[in-house]
């Protein structure tokens, strides 16, 4: 009877040992899904977060190009103003030229 008490033991330990192994296999099962689940849950907070920041971005972008453009239209009123003052400078010397040439001709003549 002994021998039959230790077959009959050792088949209960290996019983044992496949439930054992079985729920090894099920919880290792569920950690593999939790960490994918939450890799996934990681990336598209990852992906939100990029998304946002390159939303910001384009937005500085279109506000710095805002700035350049007023800049550079302020910049070419500048330049065109001093064109005008320029241009009415000469023409007022010419002005002056002319009435010169005009007041000494009436005195010759």
């Amino acid at each position: 009877m002994e021998l039959k008490e230790i077959i009959s033991q050792v088949k209960a330990k290996e019983e044992q040992a496949q439930k054992l192994i079985e729920e090894a296999k099920v919880q290792a099962k569920q950690i593999i899904e939790s960490a994918q689940s939450q890799r996934e849950a990681i990336f598209e907070e990852y992906r939100k977060e990029a998304k946002t920041k390159l939303q910001e971005f384009r937005e500085l972008q279109k506000e710095r190009l805002q700035r350049e453009k007023e800049k550079i239209e302020k910049d070419k009123e500048e330049v065109l103003k001093k064109i005008n003052q320029n241009r009415e400078k000469k023409i007022e010397r010419l002005y002056k030229k002319l009435l010169e040439f005009i007041k000494d001709e009436y005195l010759k003549g």
